[in-house]
């Protein structure tokens, strides 16, 4: 029906600017049209109908590119480039090169540069990177971004030293910056290590610098693992200069080594484990290097992992517990059932060891999960008369009976995920199941994406796959993990995978600018990069 009507205007418009005998799909209609218009903004409007019908006929190429030679009104000559733009020609370049104007001013310049360098992107020839390189100089930002994308999809080196010119400009905000820094990580090129080094610890660029690392691939993680030797000594040097600790910079490395997933840093980021300290400093490393063993599935960390797992900190038996459940190994589940143990802990800290267990465990752990659940009754019971004096009346009963109430839930659904282990045990059918019920609990489905990401079994891809768009983002994380080790694992699995990434790119673009989603956009963006750059 809309091409009804716009096939009904044109003839209409046919009418009025005598072109009769030519129809729509002939270039002298058009020509004609033109040619009697009164004003630009009537030039535009029918070159904006001609861009509805989508014209791919060559000969309409000749009456496009005299507007770009011939228009005097910049609004014309960007309605002629958008149509070119849609058609791809390769003879196109010319006559938009030649329309480039990067000295002028005034808005309306600007935006036909920008028209222009786009059309230029979308055509996607080798010839084009001079000119987007001389769009570099501009300081129209409107015109230099587009310029960009087009030197990084001609992966032009020649962009590198430009790009780190204007990375290092005072004047640059952080948004500007870290266009420049997806950049330089998208080209790849060595030589913009010690730049991007230096932006793992700039404020809001942090996570942009690391991905930028982790696509340079192979030499940024040597970089990575000179700083977590502390043999990088000009970056030392500018640290210290900076005060930032050796402990921080090493922490931000072990953070890239992890995304990488880089078992040459396994021996170090395990004695990382071993604090000298107890500054903030080294809190962090630790973190990092808890992270980044779980993510590599460290069975060599799993020993230091469970006496860590055993410490006070929140943070840290919290990511020990995620730890070792990605790792997977067992033999975690003894220091577990200790740091689980009523006499040493108060019910959050046993909670977190007993979510390890539900993590890890099957059948042999079920008997002790039941003896726990009775020993926290008697441990409410404790609680109950102490939440009582410190109430000072009976006003508290009510929410006393809650928190019971909820400490059991907690602990059922916990139970739950064993029971379900007993069930499958190492069953691959029966994990993809549950990671496909989505009214399973969040943690029992995330069990089930670890357990297919550490299967090698490409079979499994496309379950985990289906999981990237679920509203627990905690899901998406960890089943992203598992694809990613899914592609390290199986070449087969790599090829299956591929098959993912046009649904990966139109999932981030509809959720561009959600915040709340930012850690999950992160991680996609790493197995996308890798999947694109499958061999």
């Amino acid at each position: 029906m809309h091409r009804f009507w716009l096939v009904l205007i044109t003839v209409l418009m046919c009418a009025l600017t005598a072109c009769a005998g030519k129809t729509p799909d002939n270039p002298d209609y058009w020509k004609n049209a033109l040619s009697k218009a009164n004003s630009p903004t009537e030039k535009v409007t029918i070159l904006g109908n001609l861009r509805k019908q989508k014209p791919q006929d060559a000969a309409f190429l000749p009456l496009l590119h005299a507007i770009l030679s011939e228009e005097k009104s910049p609004d014309v000559k960007v309605a002629a480039v958008r149509i070119l733009a849609d058609m791809k020609s390769p003879s196109s370049l010319g006559p938009l090169q030649n329309a480039l104007a990067p000295k002028a001013s005034g808005a309306r310049a600007r935006d036909l540069n920008r028209a222009i360098v786009e059309a230029l992107v979308a055509l996607n020839e080798p010839t084009t990177e001079a000119t987007f390189l001389e769009m570099l100089k501009t300081k129209d930002n409107f015109t230099l971004f587009p310029a960009i994308e087009g030197l990084v999809q001609l992966r032009s080196k020649q962009a590198v030293p430009f790009l780190l010119e204007l990375l290092d400009s005072p004047a640059a905000p952080p948004n500007e910056q870290a266009k420049y820094i997806a950049a330089l990580g998208q080209l790849a090129d060595p030589s913009a290590i010690p730049a991007l080094e230096k932006k793992l610890f700039t404020l809001h660029l942090e996570n942009d610098a690391a991905l930028a690392l982790f696509r340079m691939g192979k030499p940024a993680a040597d970089a990575m693992l000179l700083i977590l030797q502390e043999k990088n000594t000009g970056l030392l040097k500018w640290a210290a200069g900076n005060k930032i600790s050796s402990q921080m910079l090493m922490a931000n490395a072990a953070s890239v080594l992890g995304d990488m997933q880089d078992l040459r840093a396994e021996n170090i980021l395990i004695a990382k484990l071993t604090p000298k300290d107890n500054s903030f400093d080294a809190l962090r490393l630790r973190q990092q290097a808890i992270h980044a063993l779980g993510r590599m599935r460290s069975t060599k960390a799993t020993t230091a992992l469970s006496r860590v797992v055993l410490e006070q900190n929140v943070m840290v038996r919290n990511l020990c517990v995620l730890a070792l459940a990605q790792i997977g190994d067992k033999t975690a589940l003894a220091a577990l059932k200790k740091a689980a143990s009523v006499d040493e802990s108060d019910f959050d800290e046993r909670l977190r060891a007993m979510t390890g267990i539900a993590l890890l465990g099957d059948e042999a752990e079920l008997a002790f999960f039941n003896k726990q659940m009775d020993s926290e009754h008697t441990a409410f019971g404790k609680d109950q008369v102490r939440f009582k004096k410190e109430c000072g009346n009976n006003s508290c009963d009510a929410q006393i009976k809650r928190l019971g109430e909820q400490r059991m839930e907690a602990l059922n659904q916990l139970k739950d995920i064993l029971e379900t282990s007993s069930k499958c045990a190492e069953t691959e059918t029966c994990w993809a199941e549950v990671l496909a019920d989505t009214s399973a609990n969040s943690l029992k489905r995330q069990r089930a994406a670890l357990f297919l990401g550490r299967s090698k079994n490409p079979q499994h891809m496309a379950s985990l796959g289906k999981q990237l768009a679920d509203a627990d983002l905690e899901l998406r994380m960890q089943s992203l993990l598992a694809i990613s080790w899914l592609v390290r694992d199986n070449p087969q699995a790599a090829r299956q995978a591929k098959t993912l990434i046009q649904p990966m790119q139109q999932q981030m673009d509809e959720e561009r600018g959600s915040t709340q989603k930012s850690g999950v956009r992160d991680e996609m963006w790493r197995v996308l990069w890798t999947l694109q750059n499958l061999p």
